[in-house]
């Protein structure tokens, strides 16, 4: 079993743990619980990004260009570029630019800034600001928040043993 193999299985018997915990005994509902999984899952996958052959990176690098793109016509039509200057213009074209070039060259070294406190604040404000954005109760929130944390938690630790 490779690594990222075993940080799968960890982050989703973790995730699946607290759901039945949440939802047996703290009644929590089935949306969230399952939001709540992938959640978890892919929290145990993070802090690996930082390594150019672990999956979470082959899926960014596969959903680059669509985020590029994206960014690209967001900027088009909610700035209405054609009416603003040149340095506006240079702005964007350079905001997709800039965010290809932050994924290629600033991922820090392997075990490096995603396997300590800063990847776990990057994962818990991942996961607070995709919850807000959703529309769920602070409580949710704090839910989904807390199988990010287990999740994350089980690759460090299984990185330890």
């Amino acid at each position: 079993m490779s690594n990222a193999q075993g940080h799968l299985i960890a982050g989703t018997l973790v995730s699946l743990s607290l759901a039945f915990v949440l939802y047996n005994l703290l009644h929590v509902g089935l949306l969230v619980v399952i939001l709540g999984i992938i959640v978890g899952i892919i929290s145990s996958e993070f802090p690996d990004i930082d390594h150019p052959k672990s999956l979470p990176r082959k899926v960014l690098r596969g959903i680059m260009p669509a985020i590029v793109i994206f960014t690209f016509i967001y900027l088009f039509f909610s700035w209405r570029i054609w009416t603003h200057g040149l340095f506006e213009i240079s702005l964007f074209f350079a905001a997709p630019l800039l965010i290809i070039m932050f994924y290629e060259y600033f991922i820090p070294r392997h075990r490096g800034a995603t396997h300590k406190w800063p990847g776990m604040a990057t994962m818990v404000a991942l996961s607070v600001s995709m919850s807000f954005v959703a529309g769920l109760s602070f409580v949710n929130v704090i839910t989904i928040t807390l199988f990010a944390v287990l999740g994350f938690s089980s690759h460090i630790l299984l990185d330890h043993l």
